[in-house]
Formats: C-alpha cells, structure tokens, sequence
C-alpha cells in the first residue's frame, strides 16, 4: 500500500524513497530503537491517511453529481480523519515518552482508534481521556474538524438533491433518485 500512494504522488522516484523507509524501519528494529520503528511507521500512516482524503475529495469535487460512489466517498473520507487523528495520538504518545491516557498505560490500537472515533463524532463515552495536554488540544481540534466536515458534507448533499430535483421538474421528469 504504501509504494501504491508513493508511486501515485512521485512516480518511479517514489521506488527508492520506499525502500529507504522500510529499510530505516526495519534496522531501527533490528538494533533496538523500537521508538524510532514505531515513529517511521506511524509517520507512513499520517502520510496515506491525508493523501488518501485529498485524493478521494479531488475525485468527488471534479464529479459535482450526487450518487452512491459520492456518499460513499464522503462516508470514506470522514473514517479516514479519524484514522489520521489516532495515528497522531499515537504519535504524541511516542514523543512524549509519556502514557497518552490517564487509564491505562499500556494502550492497544484499538484504544487509539476508539478514543478518535468517540472525539470526532462527539459522542464522549469518557471511557479514556488524555493525560497529555497536547493529547487534549490535538481531540478538541479533531472534534471540531469532524463537526465541520459533517456540516460541511451534509450541506453540500443536500444542495446537490435540490438542485437535481430542480433540474428534473424543469425537464419535467417525475421526481425520484
């Protein structure tokens, strides 16, 4: 996956840039430095989790039309946020050499990616909070882009189906999707 998106955004150069971060990965394991490993491959996944949004949204701007691959393309966008957002608590953790949550010490993937999903859906089950300043800026700041991207797509939706429809009754096709 990951030569796929470095291919897509530098073409043949991207080969040799893959080669040098898996192999940075690989020997930063190999001599100890499991900070280093898990900082190289959080920072690949920061990488393709913001390239692939960009590359959805440049793909449903151009479209402008109202279908199942749009909304499905939005729905996949929004997940992908917060994805980006747990690989950065992930992050923050690493550098800070700290727990991220006051809850556990030792926190899973899954616990990264639920505290995203709970922080950018607004639901706040309260199950984990960050012990980390910067971990509590970095949420108030995924939670108001999630609210933003929600309003701003649903927005978007609806003035797409009203214009559809306008356009249908002036064509005077009967209503429907």
């Amino acid at each position: 996956m990951v030569s796929y998106f470095c291919t897509a955004i530098l073409g043949d150069y991207a080969w040799g840039r893959v080669v040098d971060v898996l192999v940075l990965a690989v020997a930063s394991l190999l001599i100890g430095v499991e900070s280093l490993a898990h900082v190289v491959t959080a920072a690949i996944s920061v990488v393709l989790v913001v390239i692939a949004p960009v590359a959805i949204l440049s793909h449903l701007v151009r479209r402008m039309a109202l279908s199942t691959e749009t909304f499905l393309g939005a729905v996949c966008v929004y997940l992908l946020i917060a994805q980006l957002f747990s690989t950065l608590f992930v992050l923050t953790a690493i550098i800070a050499g700290q727990p991220f949550f006051v809850q556990t010490s030792h926190p899973s993937t899954i616990d990264f990616i639920h505290f995203s999903f709970v922080t950018m859906t607004t639901v706040g089950y309260g199950d984990l909070t960050s012990a980390l300043s910067v971990g509590r800026m970095v949420a108030m700041i995924e939670a108001v882009f999630g609210q933003l991207y929600l309003i701003t797509v649903v927005s978007l939706v609806v003035q797409n189906l009203g214009t559809k429809h306008q356009e249908r009754r002036e064509a005077g096709e009967p209503p429907g999707d």
